[in-house]
């Protein structure tokens, strides 16, 4: 990126960019929305399994 580029969140104000991700997302039929939930669930399971939370009391 040049130093003449701004990044893109300093392109777009904020409101426009809830906007346009509110407008995603109640685009969605039901079935994509569990279809979404379904693989959400399936990838935090995946990342625990590589990088478990470690807690103060386990060492």
């Amino acid at each position: 990126m040049s130093c003449h580029q701004k990044p893109v969140a300093e392109k777009i104000s904020l409101a426009a960019l809830e906007a346009s991700i509110t407008a995603y997302y109640d685009g969605l039929s039901d079935a994509e929305v569990e279809e979404d939930k379904l693989w959400g669930e399936f990838a935090g399971a995946e990342l625990a399994a590589i990088d478990p939370p470690r807690y103060p009391d386990q060492g």
